[in-house]
């Protein structure tokens, strides 16, 4: 049940923001490590995203855990959402101190990789001020992220409910299927279903995605 609650959390989210792509499915039936996932399928091809595009994506990979807080707690917090938050930090990073998207820091391209993993390690070293202020910046966009997020889910949680149980009697629904309970409840999605499977970004327990490319979310 909580993997259903945590799959339709990272669903629920990702329509609701018109950047997210398209929802197809949810299924909570295992694959490989993963014990659910939820599948969203670009427009077209990427190889660039914008600030807004890469809020969505930290916003999307919250989903999931903001799910379990919702509905079980902070005490019912699992660690399915491992691989969420590691990708969510990652691209919070690279936003600040390799893609130079916040003021605060500036438009610089900057490594604290003796001190964090995430961080690019390319460029020359930086001084322990800079390093804070990458830190305290990333701890506020994931912070602000997670409590959106969260939001979301608390202002749908009937329809949140509704679907996970048809979840659960049928281990994977369409994205038709989804938007249909979506209506029945009244909640305005901002984003819209594709017919065609090209790309999983969503799961439970899914590889670390490469150093250096944009992670496929959630």
């Amino acid at each position: 049940e909580k993997i259903a609650y945590h799959e339709v959390g990272h669903a629920i989210v990702s329509v609701m923001l018109k950047e997210a792509d398209p929802l197809h499915k949810v299924s909570i039936i295992p694959r490989g490590m993963a014990l659910g996932v939820t599948v969203n399928l670009p427009e077209e091809d990427r190889h660039i995203y914008s600030k807004k595009d890469l809020m969505a994506r930290i916003l999307q990979l919250f989903g999931g855990r903001a799910a379990e807080e919702v509905f079980y707690g902070k005490d019912g917090i699992t660690t399915g959402a491992e691989n969420d938050l590691m990708r969510a930090t990652e691209l919070a990073y690279r936003m600040v101190a390799a893609w130079g998207m916040y003021d605060e820091i500036g438009p610089i391209h900057v490594s604290t990789s003796r001190n964090n993993p995430f961080m690019p390690s390319q460029s020359p070293e930086i001084s322990e001020e800079t390093a804070k202020k990458i830190d305290e910046q990333v701890n506020k966009i994931l912070r602000e992220a997670y409590e959106k997020a969260k939001n979301i889910i608390e202002t749908y949680k009937d329809a949140v409910i509704a679907i996970v149980e048809l979840l659960l009697d049928k281990e994977t629904i369409t994205c038709e299927e989804f938007f249909k309970i979506l209506q029945e409840y009244g909640v305005p999605a901002l984003n819209k279903c594709r017919k065609h499977e090209t790309t999983v970004i969503s799961d439970s327990s899914s590889p670390d995605a490469p150093v250096g490319t944009l992670p496929d979310p959630v």
